[in-house]
């Protein structure tokens, strides 16, 4: 580890970087109930160790323009994660706002404390609303869906002040 007012590199952390990556390049459509985009099975992860679980910009088109749109992060650390799973993290917008994306970051810094073996689960469903919701839009062939784990290393402290 650096000296005090010495940078922290990654090499310091023995952080990886990228551990695991997926890639959908094929629209999902949520009618109503949450359902399952993207998943990361058998992600090893090591004790002492912060990871950032992060998907990409989510675009999406909606047949209502007043539907809400959700998308959420799940885990599970002994299985296979589904749509019951403990959730990490999620992003929601309302039809009145630009919905052309969910910009980034939309994410969560997960510590580890036990070295295991996770699954993750990018899903979305329709938080309010009647139509249907399509990610990546039908039209953005070109924008997949990827969901990453990025290993930032040895996770130091929480040393955060609430204000």
């Amino acid at each position: 580890m650096p000296n005090v007012g010495e940078p922290t590199y990654a090499s310091d952390v023995n952080a990886a970087g990228v551990i695991a990556r997926g890639t959908r390049t094929t629209v999902q459509t949520c009618t109503g109930s949450e359902i399952g985009i993207l998943r990361l099975d058998n992600v090893a992860l090591l004790s002492g160790h912060a990871y950032l679980i992060q998907p990409s910009i989510l675009r999406v088109d909606m047949t209502v323009t007043t539907d809400r749109p959700k998308f959420l992060i799940r885990y599970n650390l002994t299985g296979t994660a589904t749509t019951s799973s403990s959730a990490l993290a999620r992003s929601e917008r309302s039809g009145s706002e630009d919905l052309n994306s969910f910009p980034p970051p939309f994410g969560w810094i997960f510590p580890v404390a036990d070295t295991t073996a996770a699954s993750f689960l990018l899903t979305m469903v329709r938080a309010s609303g009647t139509g249907n919701i399509l990610c990546p839009p039908a039209t953005a062939s070109d924008e997949p869906i990827t969901l990453s784990v990025i290993d930032y290393g040895v996770a130091p402290a929480d040393t955060g002040v609430v204000i």
